[in-house]
């Protein structure tokens, strides 16, 4: 039988020691207004940049909340007096709802990690290893916007995809994983999650058995990741980056 040796047990143990591979890039989601939130058991929906009239259905001024599905097309015309879509909105809890609850930009709820071994000097792509997401903090979590009266969580598997740096900042994204959304003592509800360049999207579509019937929810999110840079502006840093090393290399 093989017995390690008192140095070769200390070299492992020394291994071990040493800083990882893993590192975690911070996600700055910004979300576009039109992205939407849809509860259809109660048959109303919220819609980012869309907020309520002034003083409609004890709204506060400004503040987003739920419009009458069945009425969207009248949804956003200005007179709250003869706007159907406001005048008929029956959130999950018969007031008003607060649906977007940080607005377009979301909180500090979403962290992305990737394998920083193959970086040189910063610059280089890396695979991505995980995604932590958490929606109900900014999407109809609380107790006012389903009729779980609960925040959820969120699932994330099946990582799949790069990020790319350039001297330790990140230039650009592309990653699609599996998200399961689930409300306590609910079954989840299924969707998608993707970064691609400096966007991200959000898309779940999915139904689930209650007590009173079954109920389906709509996440159609949409916005740019804030600490990522556009595509021209990720080009021009990207050939900063192999000029530097160029000159780098020929020093």
């Amino acid at each position: 039988m093989f017995r390690p040796t008192p140095l070769a047990t200390a070299a492992v143990a020394a291994a071990a020691a040493l800083p990882g591979a893993a590192d975690t890039l911070d996600l700055d989601l910004v979300a576009d207004d039109g992205s939407r939130f849809i509860e259809y058991f109660s048959g109303v929906f919220a819609e980012l940049g869309q907020p309520r009239p002034d003083g409609s259905g004890g709204v506060a001024s400004g503040a987003d909340a739920f419009f009458d599905l069945s009425a969207e097309s009248a949804a956003f015309q200005a007179d709250p007096f003869g706007n159907e879509a406001t005048a008929h909105a029956v959130p999950p809890f018969g007031g008003p709802a607060t649906v977007f609850d940080n607005g377009r930009a979301f909180s500090a709820s979403y962290t992305l990690d990737y394998d920083d071994s193959g970086l040189a000097g910063g610059t280089g792509v890396a695979s991505v290893t995980g995604l932590a997401l958490d929606f109900t903090r900014d999407v109809a979590g609380g107790t006012d916007a389903t009729i779980f009266a609960s925040d959820y969580t969120t699932t994330v598997s099946g990582v799949v995809g790069t990020a790319t740096f350039v001297q330790g900042e990140a230039a650009s994204v592309a990653v699609e994983a599996q998200v399961a959304l689930q409300f306590p003592g609910s079954t989840p509800l299924s969707g998608t999650f993707r970064l691609t360049g400096d966007r991200f999207a959000l898309a779940v579509d999915d139904s689930l058995e209650t007590g009173f019937g079954s109920a389906r929810y709509v996440w159609d999110l949409t916005g740019s990741v804030a600490n990522v840079p556009e595509p021209a502006s990720a080009a021009l840093l990207a050939a900063g980056g192999l000029l530097l090393g160029a000159r780098r290399r020929r020093a």
